[in-house]
């Protein structure tokens, strides 16, 4: 998403965007629609230009332990201080602040658009709480069925490990 220099100086409210998910970066984000809607609003703030506004989309991820496929729609909070001053720090934590050029014609937001997103996608995915997940010795899906794999519990994959002699010197 590309923003002209022009337009955040003269401000906007509630204006909306498409934005083509093709002209993000890969975070190996998997994105259910082809687009993300934007409402946006810029006004001038002490440090620059506050921009504030919320990104929504639907994006897929993988259960870590079934890998079935779970969409997760998201609506993302965005409050932006756009400066073209480069000594200022942010007041709050949550506040992220994107430097530009006056010089240039257009700002682009689409390395910072990719990254609130990729940062929503959970560390470890399940499909539910007590996802049984995949046999190791058939590979079903023990959600869906059952099999009669007889696992050895004494036996882990990490045995192997043991046979391993230390070379002493």
């Amino acid at each position: 998403m590309k923003l002209k220099i022009s337009d955040i100086y003269s401000g906007f409210q509630d204006k909306f965007f498409d934005i083509p998910v093709d002209n993000l970066p890969s975070r190996g984000t998997i994105f259910s629609d082809h687009f993300i809607k934007c409402n946006l609003s810029v006004e001038k703030h002490q440090k620059g230009f506050e921009m504030i506004g919320k990104l929504i989309t639907a994006i897929e991820y993988a259960c870590v332990r079934c890998l079935v496929k779970i969409p997760a729609p998201l609506t993302l909070p965005i409050q932006i201080i756009l400066s073209n001053y480069k000594e200022i720090s942010p007041d709050k934590n949550d506040v992220e602040i994107v430097y530009f050029d006056e010089n240039e014609e257009y700002l682009d937001l689409n390395n910072l658009i990719a990254d609130l997103i990729a940062l929503e996608r959970p560390i470890n995915p399940l499909c539910q709480i007590n996802c049984e997940g995949l046999c190791p010795t058939c590979g079903i899906n023990k959600n869906k069925s059952l099999c009669s794999c007889r696992i050895d519990k004494k036996n882990t994959v990490w045995d192997k490990l043991k046979d391993f002699k230390v070379k002493e010197d």
